[in-house]
């Protein structure tokens, strides 16, 4: 008998076994979330999950479910994708759990927001090319910007006109 066919069927009987018996792939996903100025929040994944078959479920700090795919607490949930959630209110504590079963891929992240610490509206700016200036510093430089225009206007009209800005006459051509 040849013991080349006995050898494979056990090698693939152990590779099944230990596959079917081994727990899931863990990655390392972290979590950033921003509370907004209304109390609303937005927490987000540090990536996406890694397959499309892949099942992302949110829950509250009482392990209570937000959403779960693409269903969710209308109620709550303002927006959803399979990497971020925005909710109406600000949780400290937001838990993240995607699992790929299929592809044996499973990993948790918990997000955790300082609602305590709003940030307050005040008046945005739009930022040139990375350089964000204080609001004072933009009207300082406004009132420079019209203070010199009034004076330039003031000046140009109490101008008495005695200076000779050239003279110019008109060229007469005929055609014979």
């Amino acid at each position: 008998m040849d013991n080349t066919w006995l050898v494979s069927t056990i090698f693939i009987i152990v590779e099944l076994v230990s596959a079917v018996t081994a727990g899931p792939v863990r990655s390392s996903v972290s979590c950033v979330s921003s509370v907004h100025p209304d109390g609303s929040a937005s927490y987000r994944l540090s990536q996406p999950p890694p397959y499309r078959r892949c099942d992302t479920t949110w829950e509250d700090g009482n392990r209570i479910v937000i959403a779960v795919g693409s269903e969710r607490n209308a109620s709550l949930v303002t927006h959803l994708t399979n990497q971020s959630i925005g909710l109406n209110v600000c949780l400290q504590s937001v838990t993240s759990e995607v699992e790929c079963l299929s592809e044996r891929i499973s990993y948790k992240a918990e997000c955790r927001a300082n609602c305590s610490a709003r940030p307050t509206k005040g008046p945005r700016l739009t930022c040139l090319g990375g350089w964000c200036p204080e609001p004072w510093k933009v009207l300082v430089v406004v009132a420079v910007a019209v203070g010199a225009a009034v004076l330039s206007y003031l000046a140009y009209r109490h101008h008495d006109g005695t200076e000779d800005l050239g003279s110019y006459s008109a060229v007469k051509t005929s055609i014979s």
